[in-house]
């Protein structure tokens, strides 16, 4: 089964993904929609976090870890606190802008790498272009993380909202708890149950897509995250 048209195809990539995975092998064009929703949703929660957060309450928060991290003196951390202040009423903007250029980017990438995995099934025929909308795809999980991070922030009682609220659903804010000097935090912050949601989603779109078996698919689809991420966790021990 496939999904019949591009709306279709966004809720089944949550409810049936391979049914949507099958459709979009058919119709690369649905992957504009996937990506519409994934700039609007990402950077709405940039925008509503930066104009809802109190600019004294969110200064003093960066400038308070900076002085834990031990690594600045006091004049250091006197400049950082002006060019922050500074560049508060901007930051929503550098934001949207990170969103539209960091997006694209990090799907240049994973579809760069799909192309070449992909080139291991003789039957898979799949371009470039093909795989930067399956990797649109898997990522609409994301959608979910900027609804829960726009709830937070509208619901929030003042506006003394931490910066954490951006990375809510990371398994540091839900399961660790480190700080932020912490050697790991950084690496956990970066994790988040919707990211993991989105390895499930391209396991199940490489089964779709090519005629690799479960270990193979699986592999690959784990396979940048483990480098990642094991690198990460290396370098911070250290």
């Amino acid at each position: 089964m496939k999904s019949e048209n591009a709306i279709s195809a966004i809720g089944d990539t949550f409810l049936a993904p391979t049914k949507a995975f099958n459709g979009l092998k058919d119709a690369k064009g649905w992957s504009w929609l996937a990506m519409v929703l994934l700039f609007v949703f990402g950077i709405s929660a940039q925008v509503i976090y930066f104009n809802s957060v109190d600019q004294a309450y969110f200064v003093e928060q960066q400038i308070a870890t900076m002085e834990q991290s031990g690594d600045y003196n006091p004049a250091e951390l006197e400049q950082a606190e002006a060019m922050t202040a500074q560049q508060f009423p901007m930051m929503w903007i550098f934001s949207a802008v990170g969103v539209l250029i960091g997006i694209p980017t990090i799907f240049c990438i994973f579809a760069l790498y799909y192309y070449l995995i992909g080139k291991q099934d003789p039957e898979c025929h799949m371009t470039f272009g093909d795989w930067f909308g399956f990797t649109a795809f898997t990522s609409l999980p994301t959608i979910f993380a900027a609804i829960g991070t726009m709830a937070l922030v509208l619901t929030a009682s003042s506006g003394e909202i931490p910066a954490t609220v951006l990375t809510f659903s990371s398994l540091n804010q839900l399961i660790f708890g480190f700080d932020a000097n912490h050697a790991f935090a950084g690496l956990l912050e970066s994790i988040n149950i919707f990211s993991i949601w989105s390895l499930a989603l391209t396991y199940i779109g490489l089964k779709s897509w090519t005629n690799f078996n479960n270990n193979k698919a699986m592999l690959f689809a784990l396979l940048p995250s483990i480098l990642i991420y094991g690198i990460w966790a290396i370098i911070a021990a250290l």
